[in-house]
């Protein structure tokens, strides 16, 4: 008895410092095999985060599978539609869905622009480009923004979880044992058994998705925007120029802790209104040089 009893009370204090279960609200499997997972369609939550708890936000999804706002299908004549890409920066981790900065940018960008939140936590870029090689040509972007981090050559998100881990959303206790095991296989891991490019190589992860992205537009001159979020390597920086990105470097938004959610690095509100403004005064000169009217979206 005095067993369950301690449990039962571990239970309840994990419960106030551990993130609610919510794997299985925000994805669903994905029949596309380079894909594998998305995100859930019509989902409706409160978020607290997964690793570190965050002060709950409201998560809502489309029919479509994107985080709101959601936009017309097809676009009104005269739209201009802009393509939010990337993963957790992008969806707004830890903030709500008006605050992220693809849903700042349409106002900063003028009448008659429209926004698309492409973003799914954890994507890494191979993934991000190809649900936008899926899906993208039914929104008909007028312009392209593709946020990439450090972390975007990593192993793909999956849909597949262990015993463990799906025991765990029943219990947070169990979910801030398994939290605390992954950290510690991670610091235990011999960085030496891990292969290091040469600083003038950029990874694959990087150059594959980029280059695939670059190809759906090269012939459009569809202006498209590559922000940099970590001193990302010359080389890859330079393949991105050579593909005919604009880039952009927003690392020391990332990097001033007024911009971040305290421990968790993720930025907050006003870290996605510094990124909006930005953004929207280098696409507001890419956009400019194109000097005609919203194109048609009937193509």
């Amino acid at each position: 008895m005095t067993t369950l009893v301690t449990l039962g009370l571990a239970e309840l204090i994990a419960r106030t410092q551990v993130p609610a279960a919510s794997f299985d609200l925000l994805y669903e499997a994905h029949p596309d095999p380079e894909l594998g997972v998305t995100l859930a369609a019509n989902a409706d939550f409160e978020f607290e985060g997964v690793t570190t708890k965050l002060a709950p936000t409201r998560i809502r999804t489309t029919a479509e599978g994107y985080r709101e706002p959601a936009v017309l299908l097809p676009a009104p004549p005269g739209t201009r539609r802009l393509a939010c890409l990337g993963d957790s920066v992008v969806f707004g981790w830890g903030v709500e869905a008006l605050e992220t900065f693809c849903a700042h940018l349409p106002q900063r960008l003028g009448p008659g622009w429209d926004a698309v939140n492409f973003g799914v936590p954890g994507y890494n870029l191979t993934q991000t480009v190809r649900r936008f090689e899926l899906n993208g040509s039914r929104f008909h972007p007028d312009a392209v923004v593709l946020i990439v981090n450090q972390n975007d050559a990593d192993p793909p998100l999956s849909a597949s979880r262990s015993r463990w881990s799906r025991a765990a959303d029943s219990s947070a206790l169990l979910r801030w044992v398994l939290v605390r095991l992954t950290r510690s296989a991670a610091a235990e891991t011999p960085t030496a058994a891990t292969p290091v490019a040469p600083a003038d190589v950029p990874s694959p992860g990087y150059v594959a998705p980029l280059t695939r992205l670059a190809g759906l537009y090269s012939r459009t001159g569809t202006p498209w925007i590559v922000v940099f979020t970590w001193p990302a390597p010359a080389a890859l920086v330079r393949h991105t120029v050579r593909l005919g990105a604009e880039v952009l470097d927003a690392r020391d938004i990332l990097a001033t802790p007024h911009y971040t959610i305290a421990g968790d690095g993720h930025p907050n509100a006003a870290g996605h209104a510094a990124l909006a403004d930005r953004i929207a005064e280098r696409l507001g000169v890419l956009i400019a040089r194109q000097r005609g009217p919203a194109r048609s979206h009937e193509r």
